[in-house]
């Protein structure tokens, strides 16, 4: 069986190796405004390229990702190579790509709204260095080889085909908060609040469910689940178990499920069965932390929903009502009226993203909106807005500009 997968593998390569199929690789995480002057800062292990006005974050980061390169490559022992990485201070979205073909790292420095005592870029840093060592572990074996005849693209397709992306996910976020201290993500209450949410609520989900997500129903992101099973088979297992399941899956590609057998292989479960070990575990003491601990009784004014159904940003309206973003699946986001008996009203159906902010005083509503550029896919801007509710009239109080949070006078 395992000379006929082999077979199949050596075919496909011949296929993809043909004439008609070469072609360059490259991903594309979009562009960057034509005006920017461009630096570079070289150590010996990356090459920071950068915005002129950004040195000073361009050098701490140089400084950052060489001291912690080791520390973060310690239980995966991925060969030390040459990074490059690009700093974006053009967008108001805070994110970071680890990108294979070529390989990279791509890095939004601009702190989000929600961010807590860790330093944005020390956690940017971290994680996104993890994600280039995960896949240069998996870069062994076979998958070596196949790095060899097609490039870097055959390396990064094996790592997301044969790794979940809740390990990917989970694993970066388990060894920035390893790193961080006190500060990291995992340990925040409102990093923590929705699994501890979903498992207490609804219960343990099925593990399809629980790692593709669904149209109806809310499901925790591949952050939240990744982080308690990354974390929690570490403890368990050994600081090297993650090492030898990404091992094997670039050894043996050609296995039907490498990952899942080298878990089964060192702990006797498949990956399904680790997952409801663990969220078994977690829900045990999470429902044993409820019974020791006085619960304060809630009031419900919203109403259940069929489909998932979000409210943020909670604020006082008038005659006792509440204004909220709403967001649901079934529905695209709107700023409503709540009352204590639950009836809703739709106030205003306002653009996208950065529903961080909402203020009301003296019949206005005003609140941050994400605006694109339309030219360049890495600058886009943060706009203030202001609907007045009595003359329906809506403001834009700025225009092409980062501004956040805002908070309108009574």
């Amino acid at each position: 069986m395992r000379l006929l997968r082999f077979s199949l593998i050596v075919q496909i390569c011949m296929i993809l190796l043909s004439p008609v199929g070469l072609k360059a690789q490259f991903y594309s995480a979009g562009q960057d405004p034509a005006s920017i002057k461009w630096s570079q800062i070289n150590t010996p292990f990356f090459q920071i390229i950068f915005p002129s006005e950004c040195e000073g974050d361009a050098q701490y980061l140089a400084n950052v990702l060489e001291q912690v390169y080791d520390e973060v490559n310690k239980d995966l022992n991925a060969p030390k190579k040459m990074v490059s990485v690009i700093l974006h201070n053009q967008s108001v979205l805070s994110n970071g790509i680890s990108a294979w073909a070529p390989k990279r790292i791509d890095l939004s420095i601009t702190p989000p709204q929600d961010n807590y005592a860790m330093n944005w870029l020390d956690q940017l840093a971290i994680h996104e260095l993890r994600h280039v060592i995960q896949i240069e572990r998996i870069n062994v074996g076979i998958t070596k080889l196949l790095g060899v005849l097609m490039g870097e693209m055959a390396v990064g397709g094996a790592a997301g085909t044969f790794l979940p992306q809740w390990y990917f996910e989970g694993d970066a976020t388990d060894i920035e908060t390893r790193m961080g201290g006190i500060q990291g993500r995992g340990k925040v209450p409102e990093f923590e609040m929705r699994m501890k949410a979903q498992l207490l609520g609804d219960g343990i989900d099925a593990y399809e469910k629980a790692t593709h997500g669904s149209i109806k129903d809310y499901v925790p992101s591949e952050y939240h689940l990744g982080y308690l099973l990354t974390s929690e088979m570490r403890a368990r297992a050994g600081i090297h178990f993650w090492e030898r399941a990404i091992d094997e899956s670039g050894k043996q590609p050609y296995a039907i499920t490498p990952f899942s057998n080298s878990i089964r292989k060192t702990v006797g479960w498949s990956k399904q069965q680790m997952y409801e070990e663990v969220m078994e575990k977690y829900r045990f003491q999470w429902k044993k932390e409820i019974r020791e601990k006085e619960v304060m009784k809630d009031e419900f004014i919203t109403k259940h929903s069929e489909y998932y159904t979000n409210y943020r940003q909670l604020t006082e309206f008038e005659d006792g009502k509440v204004l909220a973003f709403k967001r649901s699946y079934d529905d695209i986001k709107r700023i409503i009226s709540v009352d204590l008996k639950g009836n809703e009203e739709i106030i205003y159906t306002p653009g996208p993203g950065l529903d961080r902010s909402l203020s009301y005083g003296n019949a206005k509503i005003c609140w941050a909106e994400y605006q694109i550029d339309v030219r360049w896919d890495h600058r886009d801007y943060s706009v203030i807005k202001i609907y007045d509710i009595k003359s329906k009239k809506l403001t834009n109080l700025t225009k092409k500009s980062r501004y956040f949070a805002p908070e309108i006078s009574e």
